[in-house]
């Protein structure tokens, strides 16, 4: 009869990380998909308005990638950089609820997109060398 062994069990964090990840990911999908009918229909911004959202949110995101990957290489832990990003992420994503004007939409826009850099850099180190 061969012999079973028993799997490793996932570190109490990565669990956390899981579920933390996934609940931004709900809140996102939520919010963010109907912001082009709130702009245009309530807040009475211009279709080209929401380019401009878009891609202010997806510039930053993306710079801050790759400043935080630097960061990411520099720092022993990358565990406050994880949860400085999904926190503000989280933190701001209410904030749309109040915005009475079109630029409100684009600060809570672009700042979640910061969080979203934040947390999301991998590094050189991370994402070339294999982990023993």
């Amino acid at each position: 009869m061969p012999e079973t062994r028993a799997r490793p069990r996932l570190p109490a964090a990565v669990i956390l990380l899981g579920f933390t990840s996934l609940f931004t990911d709900v809140g996102t999908e939520m919010i963010f998909p109907l912001l082009p009918v709130f702009l245009t229909e309530v807040l009475k911004a211009g279709p080209a308005y929401i380019g401009l959202v878009e891609g202010a949110a997806d510039t930053v995101s993306s710079l801050l990638k790759l400043a935080s990957g630097v960061v990411a290489d520099r720092v022993p832990r990358r565990k406050p950089l994880v949860l400085f990003g999904y926190g503000l992420a989280s933190a701001v994503r209410p904030f749309v609820a109040l915005a009475t004007h079109p630029w409100h939409v684009l600060a809570v826009r672009v700042t979640d997109r910061v969080g979203k850099g934040i947390r999301g850099s991998r590094g050189w180190r991370a994402s070339t060398w294999p982990r023993s």
